[in-house]
């Protein structure tokens, strides 16, 4: 699920307001500060979970009380699946199409067994 923007709009004022950086509470949720924004922004799947676990790291705050609203949250897990793919397939294709080509077949071949262990 995206955030609406008002969403977007109060929690990024509300971490403005607390004088945290967005790397630290990336941190915090153990993901990268890239990942972070791309969550933010709509470009990584907000799930149920992920909104909790901001919640939670943030304080609990009554302004933010919107993400945790587990009803928005939820996502099909086909759309989910879908979600995923479109976000990162586009990240992908850029990596492989950025690496020297020298290393797209080990690229390809890490894929594969990727794909492989997933499947089972």
């Amino acid at each position: 699920m995206e955030l609406a923007d008002k969403e977007k709009e109060t929690l990024l004022d509300y971490i403005g307001q607390e004088g945290q950086k967005k790397k630290d509470i990336a941190d915090q949720l153990g993901m990268s500060s890239e990942h972070f924004s791309r969550l933010i922004n709509g470009r990584a799947p907000f799930t149920n979970d992920r909104a909790v676990q901001l919640y939670e790291t943030l304080g609990k705050p009554e302004e933010l009380a919107f993400l945790i609203d587990e009803e928005r949250f939820v996502i099909p897990k086909d759309q989910a699946w879908k979600n995923l793919y479109d976000v990162y397939s586009k990240d992908l294709f850029r990596y492989f199409m950025e690496a020297p080509i020298g290393d797209r077949p080990n690229i390809l071949r890490d894929l594969e067994d990727l794909v492989d262990k997933y499947k089972k």
